[in-house]
This record gives C-alpha cells, sequence and structure tokens, in this order.
C-alpha cells in the first residue's frame, strides 16, 4: 500500500520510495526511506498529509505520500 492509504494513528514501515533521484535525497534527508516507521497525524482525501517520521511531523503533499510504499508495522509484544 502507498502512505496515502494510510488511516489516521496507524503505524506502517516503509518499504520503497519511487520518484528522482532530487526527490529520493529530498525525502531520504527527512528520515523517509526504507525500513523507516511512519505513523499518520492528518489524512486527506487529496490535500497534504501529516506524519510522524523519527519524531518529527513532516508534511507531505499527496502527489509525494503516493510515491512512498509501506507495510504495515508489526505489533510488539
Amino acid at each position: 500500500m502507498c502512505l496515502t492509504h494510510l488511516q489516521e494513528l496507524q503505524k506502517a514501515v516503509v518499504t520503497a520510495v519511487s520518484g528522482n533521484q532530487e526527490l529520493l535525497k529530498r525525502l531520504a534527508s527527512m528520515g523517509l526511506c526504507s525500513g523507516t516507521t511512519v505513523r499518520m497525524l492528518k489524512a486527506r482525501k487529496k490535500g497534504p498529509l501529516l506524519v510522524e517520521c523519527k519524531g518529527t511531523y513532516l508534511a507531505l503533499s499527496y502527489d509525494i505520500a503516493s510515491r512512498i510504499r509501506l507495510e504495515p508495522a508489526q505489533a510488539v509484544l
């Protein structure tokens, strides 16, 4: 699934990011790279999304968020 499908307060792990080299570098500098856990704070149908990544809040456009692929986060036992 992609980041745009994540529900509010749901957590997931980034598995892949697609885009040009500039976008990949920018997202990596914000901590959005494979293996990173993210939590959706504010989900909108087509507007910007607010996510938490490594303790930092990030606002992402819907287009950029659609390029970030995720897997559901596993519950810690």
